[in-house]
């Protein structure tokens, strides 16, 4: 956890961190926190609670209050109706909407693995 803490942190610019932290998250990284909290070794703790502090503090610094305007969203398909109005007037944005919900689409397993 010192490594990754290290790694999280070492870029000057937090857009560089968040893309850090999510290269752990999506190596399923974030699976095995709750393993490594079960230990319950204090110095071990100690660093999984600055590995979140460190993600947090980086999603604040970097989309401050545009976090919160979306919290309030539980439907799917209310994000993505918000979504579709954002890149409305954007034939790119829009264009890179698509290939990315035709990439979800390709997405096989059972309902617990999608």
């Amino acid at each position: 956890m010192i490594l990754v803490n290290a790694l999280v942190k070492v870029p000057a610019d937090v857009n560089d961190r968040i893309y850090i932290g999510n290269q752990f998250n999506a190596s399923v990284f974030q699976s095995i926190l709750p393993a490594l909290k079960a230990f319950e070794f204090d110095l071990l703790d100690i660093q999984l609670d600055d590995y979140k502090d460190t993600i947090d503090s980086d999603m604040d610094e970097a989309f401050g209050e545009d976090i919160s305007l979306y919290s309030d969203i539980s439907q799917p398909s209310e994000l993505f109706e918000r979504v579709v109005e954002s890149i409305s007037e954007s034939p790119r944005a829009s264009e890179q909407l698509m290939t990315l919900l035709k990439y979800l689409l390709w997405i096989h397993g059972d309902s617990d693995t999608k």
